[in-house]
């Protein structure tokens, strides 16, 4: 493929980092869209950088502009509009959901102009470490030693419960649900596990390091955070997606990486054991886990994900080509608690055309020519399982790496003139 990119020099290095830790902190399923400012502010925000970043964009190639305007990215840009407007239309459901879906859609179409899926999935990898590590100090250090009386702090009561606000870090506190569980920038536990698995995937399956000692690094980061969220789903994913990579990287070939996966398993062993003779608050969210799995089809939050799915479903069918209204969706009295599956509220809204673009998207995200079915439809089923979660269709992150490995593995089999090899992967 044609790549219409900006020039390579530190100042757009830094920009890159600035970008997305901007898009990450003002996406919709942080602490801070939700508690700090507002939806508007953080939509605003977003759309600010995209559109500056639009602006240098079109400075940086306005001698293309005729190539960019023409180029076979607006062929997938339309194809987006049709599925995600035409029902509005034809339903006359006059929602801003349509549209905001659209514009995370179109985001990942124009960041596939100048960049490839494996140099995005750096910036969005490397801009969650020092997240991840500030949650890490933040729920582990500052907390304790708060509780031990060595500084005070305000501390903020919402529906959920009490919380610690550390800026870049959500602490929940004492008494709360949540308590000594991580959150770093999300609103909770379990929005954090789709961003840390969403980081560990493209680590595994899109990122050449040059240090190997970086990609493990990487993986024992992100992986150890997954296990501190206590998030059911990211315990499961995560039990899911160690033996996807063990076994379709062959790494049980590596007598080193053998060793460092029996020193793992030993020490989650060996922490479960301490927090068990402990006993408090954290052994209670451990034991929460064991709770939800044993009542995942009649009781708790696993429940109320399978109602999800039962219910948006049950909508899908009365009208296939279309969908129904967003508000019958979003707002179906025959839920129990929020609508918490991504794919089915898509199929629901969108009618089948718009959850098969969706499906589409993630599809050519996971599959890899070089990798076995079984690895493939594994992988498949846990970033499935790891969306489904949440309801998290307007989230930007949800479309973005998808739409642009969309981008650049289908667009270039359509028939015409044969474009440029792509620049990395």
């Amino acid at each position: 493929m044609t790549y219409y990119r900006f020039p390579e020099n530190r100042v757009t290095k830094v920009l890159a980092f600035a970008a997305m830790f901007l898009l990450l902190v003002f996406c919709r399923d942080t602490y801070i869209t939700h508690w700090v400012v507002n939806l508007e502010i953080s939509t605003a925000i977003t759309m600010g950088v995209v559109c500056l970043t639009g602006v240098a964009f079109l400075i940086c190639n306005r001698r293309n502009l005729k190539a960019v305007f023409t180029d076979r990215r607006m062929l997938l840009l339309a194809a987006a509009v049709l599925v995600a407007l035409v029902p509005m239309l034809v339903k006359r459901d006059w929602q801003m959901m349509y549209f905001s879906i659209l514009f995370c859609i179109c985001v990942g179409v124009f960041f596939s102009y100048f960049s490839t899926v494996e140099q995005m999935a750096k910036v969005y990898v490397l801009t969650l470490v020092p997240i991840v590590l500030y949650g890490f100090l933040a729920t582990y250090v500052f907390l304790p030693l708060l509780e031990l009386g060595l500084y005070s702090m305000p501390v903020f009561t919402y529906d959920c419960g009490d919380y610690l606000n550390y800026g870049l870090c959500w602490v929940a506190y004492r008494n709360t649900y949540h308590y000594f569980r991580l959150y770093t920038i999300f609103r909770e536990p379990g929005v954090t596990q789709f961003f840390l698995i969403l980081a560990l995937y493209m680590n595994n399956y899109w990122i050449t390091w040059k240090s190997r000692r970086t990609y493990w690094g990487l993986n024992i980061l992100f992986a150890a955070a997954v296990a501190a969220t206590l998030s059911t789903t990211g315990m499961i994913e995560l039990m899911l997606l160690i033996p996807a990579v063990f076994i379709d990287k062959k790494l049980y070939r590596d007598k080193r990486v053998v060793k460092l996966v029996i020193a793992a398993c030993a020490a989650g062993v060996l922490a479960l054991i301490a927090i068990y003779l402990q006993g408090g608050a954290l052994w209670a969210q451990v034991w929460n886990i064991v709770e939800k799995l044993k009542n995942v089809t009649t009781v708790g939050s696993g429940f109320a994900r399978f109602d999800s799915i039962v219910e948006n479903l049950k909508l899908f069918s009365q009208n296939p080509l279309l969908g129904t209204t967003v508000q019958q969706t979003m707002h179906n009295p025959g839920l129990i608690e929020d609508n918490l599956s991504s794919s089915t509220i898509l199929f629901a809204i969108w009618g089948i055309a718009g959850g098969l673009f969706h499906i589409a998207c993630w599809f050519a995200l996971v599959w890899k020519k070089n990798s076995t079915v079984i690895t493939s439809l594994m992988i498949l089923f846990l970033l499935a399982f790891s969306i489904n979660s949440q309801g998290f269709v307007a989230d930007l992150f949800i479309w973005l790496f998808p739409v642009m490995a969309l981008s650049e593995r289908v667009l270039p089999c359509l028939p015409g003139k044969r474009p440029e090899a792509p620049v990395g992967k």
